[in-house]
């Protein structure tokens, strides 16, 4: 679904629980996934693509945070 959506713009998934320290996101543009990032207890577990610029200034802490940086 999030390649068809970005077909024409960008899509953007966030995963997100503070119960297992998961979160991730994904990011498609143009019909292709740019970047995939999924962390849990702190530590990366999953990516592909090279870090987004704006991953650079992102404390890996506090989810939230991480969330609201991502959807600018």
């Amino acid at each position: 679904m999030l390649i068809t959506l970005s077909k024409s713009s960008r899509a953007l998934a966030v995963v997100l629980s503070s119960v297992s320290t998961t979160y991730g996101f994904c990011l498609y543009e143009k019909g292709k996934l740019r970047r995939m990032l999924i962390r849990q207890d702190f530590k990366e577990v999953e990516s592909e693509g090279d870090p987004l610029p704006e991953e650079a200034e992102l404390d890996w802490k506090e989810p939230w945070f991480v969330a609201s940086a991502l959807s600018r």
